[in-house]
């Protein structure tokens, strides 16, 4: 009299048991294709210097941005062109020459001169081809799994040589001129001054060396826990319904996490090196766009694998209906 009883628990155990390893199976497989999705964005956005060096042109257009670099370039060419010190090196006692209206002369004319060469498109052109150079090989580290080979060096730098070429061009008092010209040490000219930091970025690249390693895999895992979730469930609808459910939500998680790291890129741009929020705001969006539009398209997925489970349930339904109605009484 016991034994169809014990055979029903044994039964409910198991179906318990397949239900939660199939619900185990399901998001590992959700988490699998947001991963997928993230995967292919970083390859295809992040790491491709194109698409990187595109995105990171607005903020070599701005004019707040230059201005900065403008800045750091003056001052530090005003740091090692002492004029005093430097006549007092050439001859003692001649830092009696350099009248206080030739110092200031000489510093409107430094950051003149660093201002209008800054504003070229030569220079733009320098900027973005030396990121162009410094993107290629951050990438190339990453895909090879080293990106701390490149980690500290995520600055673009400018030598100061054609900047003091130019200002012996521009300077009009023969004592300066000379001053400039015969001498100024070599090591001075090719001192690097750091124009723009491309750290707040970068610093966010590396975690994404290992989603790199383990992307050929990713697609590969997700289809296989998918089927398996199929095979081990008792009722697949339930499968379709969650899958569906886990996807919405990893989508949604993972759009949080984009808009939460734009502001957090903004921020970082606008302190580092006083870029404008419309500026930040264009080159986050060019990065970080593909990202959202490709998780919303993950979400309308979701919601359409959830109806199709919520549908297979429901029919379910009915047919146990239809079957119970006509059965014999």
């Amino acid at each position: 009299m016991s034994t169809p009883r014990t055979d029903g628990r044994t039964r409910g155990v198991a179906d318990y048991m397949r239900t939660a390893v199939a619900a185990l199976l399901t998001v590992a497989a959700a988490v699998a294709v947001c991963l997928v999705v993230i995967a292919y964005w970083s390859d295809s956005v992040l790491l491709d210097t194109d698409t990187f060096v595109a995105a990171m042109e607005p903020l070599v257009d701005d004019d707040a941005v230059r201005d900065e670099a403008s800045d750091r370039i003056s001052d530090t060419l005003l740091e090692l062109f002492d004029l005093r010190e430097l006549a007092r090196s050439v001859l003692p006692g001649a830092e009696q020459l350099i009248s206080d209206e030739m110092v200031a002369e000489f510093e409107t004319l430094v950051r003149q001169t660093v201002t209008a060469a800054v504003a070229t498109d030569t220079f733009g052109e320098l900027w973005l081809a030396e990121m162009r150079s410094w993107h290629r090989g951050w990438a190339n580290a990453v895909r090879s799994a080293q990106p701390d080979s490149v980690a500290d060096d995520a600055a673009m730098q400018v030598t100061l040589g054609p900047y003091i070429d130019l200002l012996a061009e521009e300077v009009e008092e023969p004592l300066v001129h000379a001053i400039i010209v015969n001498f100024v040490p070599d090591p001075v000219r090719q001192i690097q001054v750091e124009v723009f930091d491309a750290g707040p970025i970068a610093d966010r690249l590396a975690p994404l060396g290992d989603l790199q390693a383990a992307r050929p895999y990713l697609a590969w895992g997700a289809a296989a826990a998918f089927l398996l979730a199929l095979i081990v469930a008792p009722v697949r609808g339930y499968v379709l319904m969650g899958g569906g459910l886990a996807l919405v939500a990893g989508s949604q998680v993972a759009l949080r996490i984009a808009h939460a790291e734009a502001a957090r890129m903004d921020s970082l741009m606008r302190s580092a090196f006083s870029a404008s929020s419309a500026s930040t705001a264009e080159s986050t969006d060019a990065l970080l766009g593909p990202l959202e539009a490709w998780m919303g398209y993950l979400t309308s997925a979701g919601v359409l694998v959830g109806v199709i489970g919520i549908a297979m349930l429901w029919f379910r339904s009915k047919r146990r209906d239809g079957a119970r109605h006509s059965a014999p009484e």
